[in-house]
């Protein structure tokens, strides 16, 4: 039983000799450059709605440190202090990474 279905579509002469020339460059027959290019067009029309997901899941995380620094009496400080603040933790959590891999 064949698993896939053949179909006919028109091109203009010129974007056909470009798919012809594509598809012999990296070794492809038409079909799979028509089914490469359907795939990215997909992901492109999805691209949108992945981005806005990801924007909004970085809003909570941001919104969420912002809570978590005005708790902790950490909403006033300077660059400065935050640099000092990160590479303390960086430090700190090399030290249990070095722990963690001398008990093994």
């Amino acid at each position: 039983m064949r698993t896939t279905v053949a179909v006919s579509i028109t091109l203009p002469p010129d974007v056909l000799k470009r798919a012809r020339k594509l598809a012999a460059r990296e070794n492809r027959t038409m079909s799979e450059l028509v089914r490469a290019a359907l795939r990215r067009y997909e992901q492109g029309a999805e691209a949108p709605i992945v981005r806005q997901q990801a924007l909004r899941e970085f809003q909570r995380a941001v919104e969420a440190f912002r809570v978590t620094a005005r708790r902790d009496g950490m909403d006033k400080l300077f660059m400065s202090d935050l640099d000092k603040e990160i590479s303390a933790a960086r430090k700190e959590r090399q030290k249990k990474l070095a722990v963690a891999q001398s008990t093994k």
